[in-house]
């Protein structure tokens, strides 16, 4: 496994130090201690990526199962709550302004 080892100088990746063992990884960090520098430690890791791809599903909306429903709902169990009976208040003046606000196309 290959290990890279990086400071805070070094994170463009300039000069990178690059080991092959645990006792590498080890002698790299304490000469970047001993220089006043802070080490970071990066270990290749494998991976592998599968990707598949329906070539006849490109493009179609899903099928969905749920069906809509025909009409209302039944009954409810309880009474209509009456709602308020009196006239509805009319709208005031207003500031008298009839021009366009502030981002209205002409």
């Amino acid at each position: 496994m290959d290990y890279i080892i990086i400071d805070q100088d070094d994170l463009n990746m300039v000069n990178p130090v690059e080991c092959g063992d645990i006792p590498a990884v080890q002698r790299s960090i304490l000469e970047k201690l001993k220089n006043g520098r802070t080490p970071r430690v990066f270990v290749e890791v494998p991976f592998d990526v599968n990707v598949k791809v329906k070539e006849d599903k490109i493009g179609e909306a899903p099928k969905s199962k749920a069906k809509p429903d025909k009409g209302p709902g039944g009954p409810g169990d309880r009474a209509v709550r009456p709602g308020d009976e009196g006239d509805t208040p009319e709208l005031g003046q207003g500031s008298g302004n009839t021009e366009p606000g502030p981002g209205a196309e002409n």
